[in-house]
């Protein structure tokens, strides 16, 4: 996704919302990943080591929530209030109910793991949570580690057997950190993306340049801008050459067509709301009192598709501003000035 649009996380979450269908994503079974699940879906499995964020568990009733109540000859259908006590009594053997679904899902939780288990049990003062740490405190054989960390018996190195390993060997399972992406790129802490994004210097190139253009609203902007996409982490300083290099050619040809003349006001990945759950962002608009200008960058060849949607920001922004657009393409590298 990020090496084709613009890495933030709002448009992201657009394409997955409208793609959710089409899309899936593989995790590849390995004793090396972790595997994130709810306890019901743990039933019948086990694991060398098991972390439960927590066991505070919800044990009283949603102050919305309504029940069929017997009451006489008639059923109501209302929350159990204690002021009523055929009431009282249906909302005690309720919570009591609750409490029995909690004590089974905390008895499947504590017996999944092998070797290991780890719980974080942050709790409020009268919630399950606190009935599960006064019961732990009072067993004999958990010893107090440090203040609030209790232990029970000897850590267990965790061992593979040699199916397992000559399982982990055959699949030569790759994990991806998402550190080297992530530190070139302005906006994500978080980036999924395919392995080979490394063997992709005209991707990259083109992120930084847009990175550079949105801070930038003429040529005179362009050293100010690099150096606070240096100290953002955005460019790398192998870059900075390249980049001021195309930042002249870009302004070059704006100037020798006169393009920014008149200007009155400009926008730089601004984005637009074409539609339901479809947000489009053309990477610069300029607003002119007779016509408007939006541009958009390129990396790599020319397609046909920048032409499709170079020509549908067009025809956006002209029911926007009721004004003549002018779309034009900028190619970074190929140094293609081309207006549609």
């Amino acid at each position: 996704f990020q090496l084709n649009r613009n890495a933030e996380l709002l448009p992201f979450i657009d394409y997955i919302e409208q793609n959710r269908d089409k899309l899936a994503l593989q995790m590849p079974e390995s004793t090396e990943a972790i595997r994130i699940m709810t306890i019901h879906k743990a039933k019948g499995l086990e694991f060398p080591v098991v972390l439960l964020p927590s066991l505070d568990f919800r044990i009283i009733l949603h102050g919305f929530s309504k029940f069929l109540i017997p009451a006489g000859d008639r059923l109501a259908y209302a929350y159990p209030s204690d002021s009523i006590p055929s009431f009282k009594t249906f909302k005690e053997k309720e919570l009591a109910a609750i409490f029995l679904d909690k004590l089974n899902l905390l008895y499947v939780a504590l017996t999944r793991p092998e070797l290991r288990l780890y719980i974080w049990n942050h709790h409020k003062a009268n919630g399950f949570g606190a009935l599960v740490h006064r019961q732990l405190t009072q067993l004999p054989s958990l010893s107090p580690a440090e203040e609030h960390i209790f232990t029970s018996g000897e850590a267990k190195p965790v061992e593979h057997s040699q199916k397992e390993k000559d399982k982990q060997a055959a699949n030569q399972t790759q994990f991806y950190h998402p550190q080297a992406l992530a530190d070139q790129l302005w906006y994500p802490s978080l980036a999924f993306r395919t392995p080979d994004t490394e063997n992709q210097p005209d991707q990259l190139f083109g992120l930084a340049f847009h990175r550079l253009m949105s801070l930038s609203s003429s040529q005179e902007d362009t050293e100010k801008a690099l150096a606070v996409c240096l100290e953002e982490g955005s460019i790398s300083k192998d870059q900075i050459p390249a980049l001021r290099g195309a930042s002249e050619k870009f302004w070059g040809h704006v100037s020798s067509l006169n393009l920014d003349a008149g200007l009155m006001e400009q926008f730089n990945e601004q984005r637009i709301i074409a539609g339901v759950n479809v947000v489009k962002q053309p990477d610069k608009v300029w607003l002119k009192q007779n016509e408007v200008v939006v541009i958009d960058f390129k990396t790599g060849l020319r397609q046909d598709a920048h032409m499709q949607q170079i020509i549908a920001y067009a025809g956006l922004l002209e029911t926007i501003f009721k004004l003549p657009v002018r779309p034009i393409l900028y190619y970074t590298q190929l140094d293609l000035f081309l207006e549609l």
